[in-house]
């Protein structure tokens, strides 16, 4: 995903933390 695509959005950030948690 492009870093400028948008700025980082709480559902943005759950997203990725439950992606984190679900990886690790």
């Amino acid at each position: 995903m492009p870093p400028n695509a948008a700025p980082p959005t709480p559902a943005l950030t759950e997203s990725l933390l439950a992606s984190a948690n679900i990886d690790g």
